[in-house]
């Protein structure tokens, strides 16, 4: 009898053993729902999106919409797929789709080239074949599941190249994608009323082609000219106004036609300012807003968030409520979680010997304020530095054992002459630096960038909060935290997944728990 071979393929993730489905029993009022960017991070939106089905929330969703990452959880949605139909996609080798597996030495002309001549290293050309081959399949499964009940012939002229155009008149939803569009330094809401002939897949590519990761998409339509498109979240990472006002409204009172038609000089001009461009998409009050649902994540490794900590009280609340879920909050034994928790460690190593050093600075701050109290007697001041300070604290402040040079750098100008104490150098160290950077350091995470890709990851997170939500939008966002996980962390093991997928599936069920507190009577 021969062996069997002990090689085994990885495990594949599993949506989170978390339920939603009491939240059946109320009637929430989400038609939209619109889905942050954030690269790899991405994957926490099928936990999400798990409770919003066994809530019957997502079954009512008309209009989608996201940017970058979300962009492409959308886009699988507003063709109809399910969680488990999107966690099956995700399962794939992600990596290998979208970057065509690590570059070798006779390669790195050919992505020098790229990002000299098209913005981004990778060209992701599977991706895109990858991304309209699983819409395909799922049409086709779609087709086989409704023979026989419905009409299967409405799906007749869908293929994985499928248009903004055809999900709307076929399957009756909107979908609304956002890039940067280089060409005008703009962005660009790829939808049913302004690009209906747009391929969905290449919508989604447009949006996700984070700059020097992948190369800039021109996709080309009609006789429309090519332009270059690049990341959404360069300008509006979180676009959960987009099917608010009138600039994707279907409505015939706001066609382009009518809006714009009559307009010229500095009256249209004005329509396309930065600025300006978003009032296209102010509410007409609550009760429209009330209608979109977002998702938006935050991290213990990327910028801090304006809201984030009232996502952070809405998730601890709720785990007072039901303090069972912690238990499945912890982080797992992956690679990235464990070099997550030695890059803490090395943290709070350097965290600590900074509060050592504060706590040597009180003692120094003393003595210079002692100084500084007999201004501006030089003389008197010059003997009392030279009686308090030993050499060692000379060293320590100065970095040299010179006394003289020490006390001049601290207490006097230019003209060698006692400077105000409010003014002086000495003050500016131990009375504002010093409590700054404390300060600081009680507050921010902090984090490490050990490498030029995880430098860049951060440098992206900044960028993409460029243009954090409104205050009033915190009530209709899932905050999810996916903690150690970062913008560009494509090799995700399953064990990260499953973690990011049931952050999504707690914050969800948060955001319901919450939800339900603050609009039904009487409170549950």
């Amino acid at each position: 009898m021969g062996q069997r071979c002990s090689c085994s393929r990885p495990k594949k993730a599993r949506l989170p053993d978390v339920d939603g489905t009491n939240f059946r029993q109320y009637t929430f009022p989400f038609e939209n729902l619109v889905l942050e960017g954030g690269g790899a991070k991405g994957a926490a939106y099928v936990g999400a999106l798990k409770i919003l089905e066994d809530a019957g929330i997502l079954q009512n969703i008309k209009r989608f919409g996201g940017t970058s990452a979300g962009s492409i959880t959308a886009g699988f949605l507003a063709v109809g797929m399910t969680p488990q139909d999107i966690l099956d996609k995700m399962n794939q080798d992600l990596q290998k789709i979208l970057l065509g597996g690590s570059p070798s030495p006779c390669c790195l002309c050919c992505y020098f080239n790229n990002l000299e001549n098209h913005y981004g290293i990778f060209p992701a050309e599977k991706f895109l074949d990858w991304y309209g081959k699983a819409i395909e399949e799922h049409l086709q499964k779609r087709r086989r599941q409704i023979s026989g009940h419905e009409n299967p012939h409405k799906f007749d002229n869908l293929s994985g190249d499928i248009t903004f155009a055809q999900v709307y008149h076929a399957l009756g939803k909107e979908l609304c994608t956002v890039s940067y569009e280089t060409a005008f330094s703009s962005e660009v809401y790829s939808h049913v009323k302004t690009s209906p002939l747009l391929e969905i897949r290449e919508a989604v590519r447009m949006s996700m082609s984070i700059p020097v990761v992948f190369e800039a998409y021109e996709p080309s339509v009609g006789l429309q000219p090519g332009v270059r498109h690049v990341d959404g979240g360069m300008s509006a990472n979180y676009p959960i106004y987009c099917f608010e006002g009138w600039w994707l409204s279907m409505h015939p009172e706001n066609t382009f036609a009518k809006r714009l038609g009559a307009l010229n000089g500095r009256n249209l001009k004005k329509n396309f300012l930065p600025g300006v461009s978003r009032e296209h998409f102010h509410s007409g009050g609550n009760e429209d807003r009330e209608k979109t649902l977002g998702a938006c994540l935050f991290s213990d490794t990327g910028e801090l968030d304006k809201f984030q900590h009232q996502f952070e009280d809405r998730m601890e609340a709720f785990l007072v409520d039901f303090p069972q879920y912690k238990r499945i909050l912890k982080k797992p034994n992956t690679k990235l979680a464990n070099e997550y928790r030695q890059k803490m460690e090395r943290l709070q190593v350097d965290r600590d010997k900074f509060l050592k050093k504060l706590d040597d600075d009180s003692r120094l701050e003393e003595k210079i304020m002692q100084v500084a109290a007999l201004y501006p007697n030089k003389a008197e001041m010059n003997r009392r530095f030279d009686t308090l300070f030993s050499a060692p604290e000379i060293i320590q402040i100065y970095g040299e054992p010179d006394k003289d040079a020490a006390f001049e750098m601290l207490f006097l100008n230019y003209n060698k002459e006692p400077v105000e104490p409010t003014k002086s150098v000495a003050v500016g160290i131990y009375q504002n630096q010093k409590h700054l950077q404390k300060a600081k350091n009680e507050c921010l995470k902090g984090s490490f960038a050990d490498t030029s890709v995880e430098f860049y990851g951060q440098l992206m997170e900044f960028i993409r909060k460029n243009k954090p939500m409104e205050e009033y939008d915190v009530g209709r966002s899932i905050g999810i935290n996916v903690d150690y996980i970062g913008s560009l962390d494509f090799d995700l093991e399953t064990g990260d997944k499953e973690f990011l997928m049931t952050q999504g599936a707690v914050a969800t069920k948060a955001f319901l728990h919450d939800w339900v507190r603050k609009h039904v009577h009487p409170p549950v």
